[in-house]
């Protein structure tokens, strides 16, 4: 090799090794998400004025439905680590120490407030629907704070990442009392939330019998994109004490929860009710409406009257609070779908929502019943069970019109056999990047370009050097070598998702 070649290849091995670490970094930089949590210590005296005595040091004696539906078993398998799950929802405090570094950029619905979702409509700790968003989040992935994380409260999955979709309540800007949402927002937020890279999505909300606004846009061709971009949808089925569901939980292949109490009793101010024929303006192919599907915590003693004997959860500026209701119960149950995600990454929507519903605890024995569902969640059992892989989500599915088994649990007779229809192709408009293996995949492609830009650039150095060494050298259009340089390409990495 002569000297002029020599140094041209150390200058290419140089400019690729260069390139290569710059591209590595940058994919570090994009991949690696913050695992930074805020060690910003609660103000006791804030804590204790709210919640009556609660504070740090002793909230996590108080979350008991983490040992009964074995979900300390269930993070001896997975946390849910980096599982997107979208809360539509009054907002998400991100700041809160017990979720700091877990929220994710979302989006505003509501015309005023964060436009990123990333701060609770309305501030006031005291507002309690004002703090409910953040009080979800907190039940589905809330890491805890201080010395290892050990203070604080823990959610059902600690490593999960929160998607905030704020939607805004019916009535004023500080009518926070309503607790009907519109149908119109929560028809974006869903969209919004599939478009931005959520697996599951929590819906701890209700419009009632309300499907349609005035401008034509349906929660059910919303819940029926959702179902079409495998996404697994979680509803409350609400608070009313009586056999009424609502919308969007009452939609085939929703998982509607059901409130019990610390002994699996149903809470008697949950709303209750199995499959029955549509009545509203968003009738299905086979006018059949879902039932409850599964319960969980709502409250840890049916009691009215002891607020002590309520769940609890985080609140706004730092705070904990005292909640019930079947909002807890769906914040739980997905908590649960995202650690099924992080165990079985590669596993559909439908048979995440098969391992929840096979594997629940039914307090009343075997079977359905429109109080319990098909029983209440159990965390490890739905990650270790032997579960048959099915073709199709058990509890139907408005984006292939299938009832499922809601036929046969209706009592009309019918025996549940899976329709087992295609989905229709994924639009473009949903993220290529959404989870690890789409990581690795685009790691491997932009390693691969290194080596080939590296390859090309040794070949065309070599072919200089002895163009340049000839006596008599040969003009290029002559030799057949193209000096021109490639023509750029652009940035062709798939869009990231939102970073915290």
């Amino acid at each position: 090799m002569s000297e002029s070649t020599r140094r041209i290849y150390v200058r290419s091995q140089r400019a690729a090794f260069a390139l290569f670490l710059s591209v590595g970094l940058t994919i570090a930089a994009v991949m690696v998400p913050s695992l930074v949590h805020a060690e910003t210590t609660l103000s006791q005296a804030q804590i204790e004025a709210l919640t009556g005595g609660l504070n740090e040091n002793n909230v996590r004696s108080y979350e008991w439905w983490i040992q009964s539906l074995n979900v300390d078993k269930a993070w001896q398998i997975t946390k849910g680590k980096n599982v997107v799950v979208g809360v539509v929802d009054t907002g998400v405090e991100a700041t809160h120490p017990d979720l700091a570094g877990s929220v994710l950029s979302g989006t505003n619905f509501a015309g005023f407030g964060d436009p990123t979702g990333r701060q609770p409509l309305n501030t006031d700790p005291s507002a309690f629907y004002a703090a409910h968003g953040t009080g979800m989040s907190g039940y589905i992935a809330a890491h805890g704070h201080g010395p290892n994380n050990s203070l604080g409260y823990i959610g059902v999955a600690p490593e999960a990442k929160i998607l905030p979709v704020a939607i805004p309540l019916i009535g004023t800007k500080d009518d926070w009392d309503t607790k009907a949402t519109h149908p119109d927002s929560i028809a974006k937020g869903i969209r919004w939330a599939v478009d931005h890279g959520a697996k599951v999505i929590n819906m701890s909300i209700g419009a009632g019998n309300n499907d349609e606004d005035e401008k034509g846009n349906t929660i059910s061709s919303a819940i029926a994109y959702a179902e079409a971009h495998d996404v697994v949808l979680v509803a409350s089925a609400g608070n009313d004490g009586t056999e009424t569901l609502e919308s969007p939980g009452f939609y085939p292949g929703v998982i509607d929860v059901s409130g019990v109490d610390r002994d699996y009793a149903m809470d008697s101010n949950s709303s209750f009710g199995g499959p029955e024929i549509a009545n509203h303006p968003a009738k299905t192919a086979h006018d059949l409406l879902g039932g409850v599907a599964l319960s969980a915590p709502f409250s840890t003693v049916n009691d009215d009257e002891n607020a002590q004997l309520a769940m609890l959860s985080l609140s706004g500026a730092g705070y904990y609070r005292a909640s019930r209701g079947t909002s807890d119960s769906t914040a739980i149950v997905s908590g649960i779908a995202a650690l099924i995600r992080a165990k079985y990454p590669t596993m559909d929507a439908g048979n995440v929502v098969n391992r929840l519903i096979k594997t629940a605890y039914h307090p009343a024995g075997t079977g359905y019943s429109n109080k319990h569902g098909f029983g209440v969640v159990d965390a490890y059992a739905a990650l270790t069970a032997k579960v048959d892989t099915i073709c199709e989500n058990p509890l139907g599915s408005l984006a292939t019109d299938s009832p499922g088994v809601w036929e046969s649990v209706s009592g009309d007779g019918a025996t549940y056999t899976p329709q087992c229809k295609k989905l229709a192709a994924a639009s473009s408009t949903t993220p290529a990047k959404k989870s690890s293996s789409m990581h690795a995949i685009f790691g491997l492609v932009v390693a691969l370009a290194v080596i080939a830009l590296t390859l090309f650039w040794l070949v065309r150095s070599r072919k200089r050097a002895a163009v340049t060494s000839s006596p008599n050298p040969v003009p290029a259009q002559q030799s057949g070598v193209v000096v021109s340089s490639p023509e750029a390409t652009g940035d062709t990495r798939p869009p990231q998702p939102p970073t915290a």
